[in-house]
């Protein structure tokens, strides 16, 4: 079949449309995608917390309330400290370099969500100072995966480097080590009052 001039304009003008709304759909998913990485990566890879936790107050009988809405959980360090199996290791499991005992809140630094202990800003300031610069810990290909390892200089961080960071929320962090080692006494005292929000959580006049 042989098309006139006309037609063939015609045809021209609908191919040259497609081709636009498909350039442009692409475009825009390309952006939605760019987005989304950039989003998830400030989620989960982020140093400043959205809602930053509050340290507890007291030391020997401490009130935890990270999030100061007034419900307090007393924590003796005595009595805990006196478990049988990991005693203060269980909760002091990782601490700060040049640190023998750091406060829960000041890795779980956010109440909510999960944030970065790595500070790379302090790290480049502290080779820059001495001569060094980004291949001391990158190499001389400057690739995440030619990183030098946290453990060469910290003997303690010898996790993986997305294990530091994503440190989980104070939330998280806390309901994690408590309510597992308090169900195994409600299993041995044949009770359920660990189970119950209201024996850890109670409401205390502000201090």
């Amino acid at each position: 079949m042989i098309m006139n001039n006309n037609e063939s304009n015609k045809s021209g003008k609908k191919g040259g449309g497609f081709d636009l709304r498909y350039n442009t759909l692409s475009v825009l998913s390309m952006a939605a995608v760019v987005a989304c990485a950039v989003i998830f990566a400030s989620a989960f890879y982020r140093n400043a917390p959205a809602e930053p936790v509050k340290g507890a107050l007291g030391w020997e009988t401490m009130r935890l309330d990270g999030d100061r809405d007034g419900f307090y959980v007393e924590f003796s360090h005595q009595a805990h400290s006196a478990m049988p199996k990991e005693g203060c290791v269980y909760c002091h499991h990782l601490s700060m370099p040049d640190d023998s005992v750091t406060p829960c809140s000041r890795c779980h630094r956010d109440m909510k969500g999960p944030v970065s202990i790595f500070n790379h800003e302090s790290h480049a300031a502290y080779y820059k100072n001495r001569g060094k610069y980004c291949e001391e810990c990158h190499g001389a290909v400057r690739a995440r995966e030619h990183v030098k390892k946290c453990e060469t200089c910290h003997q303690d961080y010898n996790r993986d480097l997305d294990y530091y960071l994503s440190a989980r929320s104070y939330e998280s962090a806390m309901h994690d080590r408590c309510i597992p080692c308090h169900r195994q006494q409600d299993e041995k005292l044949g009770e359920k009052m660990y189970n119950d929000c209201g024996f850890c959580h109670v409401k205390f006049p502000a201090p």
